[in-house]
C-alpha cells in the first residue's frame, strides 16, 4: 500500500539524493544548478503543491508543482530506484485525482510538464497521464539538449467535465441541453 502525503523537505531531500539516473540526467539538463542541496531547496521554495509517494514509510517519488505563469503552471517528478514498487498506485492516483483536481483549479489553464527528448520512457508514462504532446524544444537544455513539451490543458477536460465548460457557466445542472434550449427561439 502506497502513502500519498504532503511534500515536506526531509523526504523531497531523501528522494533528490537517490534519485534514478534517468530523472537526474533530465533534471540537470534543465537548469544550470548542479548542486541536489540547491535543487531541492529551489523546489521547496517554489513550488506551492508538493506530494511524496511512499511505501512502508520510505519516500520513493516526489511530484512538486509552481506557477509559470498566470494560468499556467508546471510540474515536475522524480523518484528512486524503488519507483516500481509504488507506480501502479502514484499513476492511478495521479491520472484520476491529482491532474483532474490540478486542472480544474480556478484559474488554471494549463498544466505543462518538460521531458528531455531521450527520456522514452517519462514520455510514455506523460502521455497515459492524458499529457499531450505539444512540440519539441531544440536548444531548451542547459546543454542545448532538446526536450518535449507536454500539457494538459483545462479545454481538454471540458469535454467530460462539462460544468468546467465557460459557456455552460450558469445554466445549472441541465447542461448542454438547456444551451441548445435558449439558442433555439
Amino acid at each position: 500500500m502506497i502513502e500519498v502525503i504532503e511534500g515536506n523537505l526531509r523526504d523531497l531531500s531523501y528522494i533528490a539524493v537517490n534519485m534514478r539516473q534517468s530523472d537526474r540526467v533530465e533534471l540537470f539538463a534543465a537548469q544550470p544548478v548542479q548542486n541536489i542541496d540547491m535543487v531541492v531547496g529551489g523546489i521547496d521554495r517554489a513550488c506551492n503543491l508538493q506530494r511524496i509517494f511512499r511505501r512502508k514509510g520510505v519516500p520513493i517519488a516526489a511530484l512538486f508543482v509552481a506557477p509559470e505563469r498566470f494560468g499556467s503552471y508546471q510540474v515536475g517528478f522524480f523518484a528512486t530506484a524503488q519507483w516500481p514498487r509504488v507506480a501502479k498506485g502514484a499513476t492511478k492516483w495521479i491520472k484520476r485525482t491529482f491532474i483532474p483536481q490540478l486542472v480544474t483549479t480556478p484559474n488554471v489553464n494549463r498544466v505543462v510538464c518538460y521531458s528531455i527528448a531521450s527520456y522514452h520512457p517519462m514520455h510514455r508514462w506523460l502521455e497515459f497521464l492524458g499529457a499531450t504532446l505539444e512540440g519539441e524544444l531544440p536548444d531548451y537544455g542547459v546543454s542545448r539538449e532538446t526536450f518535449l513539451q507536454y500539457a494538459w490543458r483545462r479545454s481538454d477536460f471540458e469535454d467530460v467535465c462539462p460544468e468546467l465548460d465557460p459557456r455552460l457557466r450558469g445554466l445549472g445542472p441541465a447542461g448542454p441541453s438547456a444551451a441548445a434550449a435558449a439558442g433555439a427561439h
